[in-house]
């Protein structure tokens, strides 16, 4: 089970250590960036890292500096190049630095790009002491492409570029097949674009479990599974959690067992607890590549609502354990 658990927001305060000494979130064109934040007392936060996309300022200024009002004198802002992934790693990682001392260290990862989020966990796996303590926030949308309905909703479409994700390379061979494992959610377009353009051998399509309703994420949608299943007929098909990272590890790890001899690539495009299970299992099975489709345009206008709920909870032994 991940340790990431749900919570009403109003309640998210009770579960956070009495010192923060990180906190690290990220200003997007989401209203939901700002939700967490909001919702625990932030004179506990020793010092704040707010990170924000350069391509994105027009659009994200206003809740850049509603962040940085909320935090105060602790709070610092660092500028992502978007479309430098060499630029977010090392900004990322002078925003974690080391100390000898024990730190609590806490991440909103609500609203970070796949591939920020993704570069961020490998540099925490990598760099926290032994005595730090991780924690991730993660809040909830009540509804997605607000005011669209059923396989009309969408939360981004095209794709630019297709590359590595920097700390997950993989071991990818010439002479083999290409085995592409996509996490799907309402990217649809977007996803149907990387199984065209990527030309894989072998696509395995993974789908949210049943256990969770609609309702509840919003994310399982039959029509778009129809599209997917239509589209693709040959496709083979998993399910993986949402909201349980270890879970979401595991049924990564099983696809890629399942196809022996390929190349395994995979790209996460559902939520970002989601994306962290992809992190467990690409850290744990290093012949996995993780890769990030750089989207064309994304619905800035009615992306997602925030929901009354988050998930939160200490990540440290599972970065760890990923890693030994």
């Amino acid at each position: 089970m991940t340790p990431l658990i749900k919570t009403q927001l109003d309640s998210a305060d009770s579960l956070l250590p009495e010192t923060i000494d990180l906190y690290l979130a990220c200003a997007s064109f989401e209203r939901r960036c700002l939700t967490f934040t909001a919702h625990f007392a932030t004179s506990r936060v020793k010092r704040a890292v707010l990170c924000e996309n350069d391509s994105l300022a027009a659009i994200t200024s206003e809740f850049s500096e509603s962040l940085q009002s909320r935090l105060g004198n602790a709070a610092e802002r660092v500028v992502f190049r978007r479309n430098d992934p060499l630029d977010i790693a090392d900004k990322l990682q002078a925003a974690i630095g080391t100390s000898a001392s024990a730190r609590s260290i806490l991440v909103d990862i609500t609203t970070f790009t796949h591939e920020a989020l993704l570069i961020l966990i490998r540099l925490l796996q990598l760099r926290i002491a032994p005595s730090d303590r991780v924690l991730f926030a993660y809040t909830m949308a009540s509804d997605y492409s607000i005011g669209a309905a059923g396989s009309e909703k969408w939360l981004s479409k095209g794709i630019s570029e297709i590359r590595s994700v920097l700390g997950f390379p993989g071991e990818v061979l010439p002479s083999r097949r290409d085995h592409l494992i996509i996490l799907t959610g309402f990217e649809t377009e977007r996803a149907a674009k990387l199984v065209d353009d990527f030309e894989p051998g072998v696509v395995s399509l993974g789908f949210v479990t049943t256990d969770v309703s609609e309702r509840e994420h919003h994310i399982s949608s039959r029509a778009f599974q129809q599209f997917f299943l239509e589209k693709y007929a040959s496709a083979q098909t998993f399910s993986f959690s949402c909201f349980d990272a270890a879970a979401t590890r595991d049924a990564i790890l099983g696809r890629a067992r399942a196809v022996p001899g390929c190349n395994v690539v995979v790209s996460a495009m559902n939520t970002k607890i989601s994306t962290l299970g992809a992190a467990l299992a690409a850290t744990e099975d290093e012949r996995i590549q993780l890769c990030y489709a750089f989207a064309n345009e994304y619905n800035y206008e009615g992306y997602s609502l925030p929901g009354e709920y988050c998930y939160i909870g200490d990540v440290t032994s599972l970065l760890r354990k990923s890693v030994e």
